[in-house]
């Protein structure tokens, strides 16, 4: 049977945020300006997100392009149900689920000075930005505004971009999620930054459902749990700009209010739910009402 809800946020990373953990969360809905109480199944899914259009042809493209970039590509895999949600991000989760699991129990930060746990991390990270909701509205305004100036084009234009015609703006975002290399340079060079393991005592962190707000930055704080964070940022601290905190321990940096406001806006912007308890994400609001009055 195939799988129909298909969750651009993982279920397991949205359970870290539960209050028993376990399935059921509490979410702020920004569009209708309400808190429901739900479970995991029932949020940041949509159906069939992963499906190409039209599959068998997907995949002869996905060969093509695999080919010129030299890359290897295990065709068995492309036989499988629903490969992209079934194989790849299944695995991808389950490796990051047991390496979150991992931080968090040992809550020293000194695992995050790994370098296979650190790839691990940002390639969740890429992921979660490359398959966001946002994402793929963006494409699907970018495919359109093409496709309306295709004519227009000079016709040496026109030929560049025929090849690219051939897939939809949903099978470019799939081609991101599952195409690594764009974001190999980058992945080396935040790998070689500062990690150490955010830590709050008495607030909470929220999660919003949309992760290119973070990518984007050179700093990065993404919660884990409704205590702990993954703060990343330059070795030099001139470099930084929005964390500035100095570690409490080795790998270790409480963060402060005025940190996990900031925490907190990079989750809420281009985000249309919020994730975490329900007094935290009240508690940033009437700050940020106060902020903008």
């Amino acid at each position: 049977m195939k799988t129909k809800k298909q969750h651009y946020i993982p279920q397991f990373f949205l359970k870290k945020f539960s209050e028993n953990n376990d399935s059921l969360i509490s979410a702020y809905l920004k569009p209708q300006d309400k808190f429901i109480s739900t479970n995991t199944k029932r949020i940041c899914y949509r159906e069939y997100y992963y499906d190409p259009d039209n599959m068998e042809k997907f995949n002869t493209w996905l060969v093509e392009y695999a080919q010129k970039l030299k890359i290897e590509l295990n065709t068995e895999l492309l036989t499988k149900d629903q490969y992209i949600e079934s194989v790849f991000l299944n695995a991808l989760e389950i490796t990051t689920a047991n390496f979150l699991k991992k931080i968090l129990e040992n809550s020293n930060g000194i695992l995050l000075q790994d370098d296979m746990f650190r790839v691990c991390i940002l390639i969740f990270i890429i992921n979660l930005h490359a398959r966001s909701p946002y994402y793929r509205e963006k494409y699907e305004y970018l495919f359109n505004q093409r496709n309306e100036a295709y004519d227009r084009f000079p016709k040496e234009i026109q030929k560049e971009l025929k090849n690219r015609l051939k897939i939809t703006a949903k099978e470019q975002q799939i081609i991101e999620i599952l195409d690594l290399h764009l974001y190999f340079e980058d992945i080396v060079a935040r790998s070689k930054y500062e990690w150490s393991l955010a830590v709050l005592d008495r607030e909470s962190f929220f999660i919003g459902d949309n992760f290119t707000q973070l990518y984007d930055l050179k700093e990065v704080c993404i919660p884990i749990s409704l205590d702990r964070a993954i703060l990343i940022r330059p070795k030099d601290p001139n470099q930084r700009k929005w964390y500035l905190e100095k570690s409490n321990k080795k790998y270790i940096t409480k963060l402060g209010d005025r940190s996990l406001f900031i925490c907190s806006c990079f989750q809420d912007v281009n985000s249309d739910v919020l994730i975490g308890k329900r007094s935290s994400i009240e508690k940033y609001f009437r700050i940020l009402d106060r902020i903008e009055t």
